[in-house]
């Protein structure tokens, strides 16, 4: 049991962190400019993710895509993205300013949304097909605004604050989908299909477009050039062997990286399998759907204060491999389902440790990676992260039509708990100045 000395330490951590999000709202530094910025941003992209995000691979579920077609609307974007991801590196890092390079490829992303929309009207013979290239195509737009993104968030906020601003944003996130998935349900209810949506995916849209914009109004300095950024061009090869050099004088960023790759393998594994499950399996409609999902986003609000608290007492280390260990348990509870009522258990548990995860691996990137080149640095992550996006789905693909749906959801257990238990065994810590 904690003394009454820790006891005053934590809630007077708790206190400061208080007082600075509450300072974000009048904001009187650029740290705390920024920080409301960044938290409108993921107010805005809440009500993405309460509309369109959550029910793309429903919605061609419904237009009639076969598990192989829902799989490749995660691998075909995956793929683009690995491909895209380190050239998007080396691209983010030449330039002195990352703002209007944040804004401009969000604004080419979010063209998507409504242009899902339309496919209904425009291609109704090959709905599902066109859903799947448009998000594909999109993809390479993605690539270059995560990389400029991330390496955004690294110089809009500093280290000692960053796990705070991070947390909060999520749980923005986290609770502004939550109410919006309380309307998208009643819209995806009394509306026809395909109208209805049409209708969410044309509100994602309009969100997505006032994210950009409040991602417009951050205050960064100017990023000063890496060194290999003024070389002459090198043949892919040659810059592979400087990549890897690069990975190998930042052993933090290794031990980060090998672990996460099994882990992610295992994350995106059941990810085409999930929709299919939840429709033809256990036969849930749109409104449960929408239930399981707000009760996640309401755990995953709570999880986020609870996991930025741990942090501060067990470090950095201890929530990554927690989180992920925790989160490995989400397929095999879904394989053992027989109706929605372990469903929305799953989705409470999945949201409490998507939480620790989503908040240890980007501030565990940060951390990791140099002030120097971070963009490098983030494009190999994000190339890794979307490589297993890639293959994760087609083995789950795979896997459902050798084995059947529920025994391929176990094996996504067994892969995530292996990368969680390697976090575990070998414990990542930061660099001494990140």
């Amino acid at each position: 049991m904690p003394n009454r000395t820790q006891s005053r330490g934590h809630i007077a951590g708790l206190v400061d962190s208080a007082q600075q999000q509450l300072a974000a709202l009048h904001p009187r530094t650029v740290e705390d400019h920024n920080a409301l910025c960044l938290y409108g941003d993921m107010l805005f992209q809440g009500i993405v993710g309460g509309t369109a995000l959550n029910y793309l691979s429903v919605f061609i579920v419904r237009l009639g895509a076969s598990t192989l077609l829902v799989g490749l609307l995660s691998s075909l974007p995956a793929l683009l993205l690995t491909l895209a991801s380190v050239p998007a590196g080396r691209y983010v890092a030449r330039q002195p300013r990352l703002v209007p390079l944040v804004v401009r490829f969000s604004l080419l992303f979010d063209l998507v949304y409504l242009l899902v929309a339309a496919v209904p009207w425009v291609a109704p013979a090959f709905a599902a097909p066109a859903v799947v290239a448009l998000w594909a195509a999109g993809a390479v737009a993605n690539a270059f605004l995560t990389v400029s993104f991330i390496a955004a968030m690294g110089e809009a906020v500093p280290p000692d604050r960053r796990a705070s601003v991070i947390s909060t944003r999520f749980a923005i996130n986290a609770c502004v989908a939550a109410l919006t998935l309380q309307v998208t349900g009643q819209v995806l209810t009394r509306v026809s299909f395909p109208l209805n949506y049409q209708f969410v995916f044309a509100a994602a849209f309009l969100a997505a477009l006032l994210s950009a914009y409040c991602l417009s109004r951050l205050h960064l300095p100017a990023q000063a050039r890496p060194r290999e950024a003024t070389t002459p061009s090198a043949s892919l090869s040659a810059r592979w062997r400087v990549l890897a050099s690069t990975i190998r004088q930042e052993p933090a960023f290794f031990r980060y990286l090998a672990p996460s790759v099994v882990f992610r393998l295992g994350m995106n594994l059941p990810s085409a399998l999930y929709s299919v499950f939840w429709v033809h399996v256990l036969h849930l409609s749109d409104s449960t759907i929408a239930l399981a999902v707000t009760t996640n986003y309401a755990f995953t609000f709570l999880g986020y204060f609870l996991w930025t608290r741990l942090a501060r007492i067990k470090g950095r280390a201890f929530i990554l491999a927690a989180s992920c260990i925790g989160l490995s348990c989400y397929p095999l509870l879904t394989g053992l389902a027989r109706d929605y009522v372990l469903i929305l258990v799953v989705s409470a548990l999945g949201g409490l440790f998507g939480s620790g995860v989503n908040l240890a691996f980007l501030d565990v990137l940060l951390a990791v990676s140099p002030k120097e080149g971070r963009a490098n640095y983030v494009a190999l992550d994000t190339a890794t992260a979307n490589g297993m996006a890639f293959v994760g789905p087609l083995l789950g693909s795979v896997l459902d039509s050798a084995i059947s749906i529920r025994p391929a959801l176990f094996v996504a257990f067994a892969v995530r708990f292996l990368g969680g238990a390697l976090f575990a065994l070998f414990p990542v810590r930061g660099r001494s100045h990140s």
